[in-house]
């Protein structure tokens, strides 16, 4: 059963509702066969040897057209289920897994709390005049 053409879930506004959106459109994906892959990063894309004969010519094409449907299908349910905002921030993402990942950057928090708390040390942080240059630049460089 293909749930993205019968389920609509609410569009991904921001972190505001960033976890349920999240939860909604994972069920949705593992209820679409091979999207989940294409979100994980499992779903590899085919690969055509120089020397395939004609039927290794076809299973590729087979098999390319499938790679494409399901990145293709995937991609649709992650884009059509996020707002404006969020859409031209991933538009540029040419793979489900891509676009999957840029999400998670954007809505976790925890990447962009860290370089924030980080950015704050590091515009906080004075030198002591004891310290030689090879000290300060150990110190500026295990700050975390």
């Amino acid at each position: 059963m293909d749930f993205s053409t019968k389920i609509g879930i609410g569009k991904l506004v921001g972190r505001e509702n960033w976890s349920i959106w999240k939860y909604q459109i994972s069920i949705m994906l593992e209820g679409t066969v091979g999207a989940l892959d294409a979100v994980e990063g499992k779903l590899q894309k085919p690969v055509l040897t120089a020397e395939a004969d004609d039927a290794a010519k076809s299973d590729y094409n087979d098999a390319m057209a499938l790679y494409r449907r399901t990145q293709s299908g995937a991609l649709l349910m992650l884009t059509t289920n996020i707002n404006e905002d969020t859409l031209k921030k991933i538009m540029h993402y040419r793979t489900a897994h891509e676009v999957w990942q840029e999400l998670h950057r954007l809505f976790d928090g925890q990447t962009e709390d860290r370089a924030y708390n980080l950015c704050l040390k590091f515009f906080g942080f004075s030198r002591s005049k004891e310290d030689d240059i090879p000290t300060l630049i150990a110190k500026l460089k295990n700050m975390e």
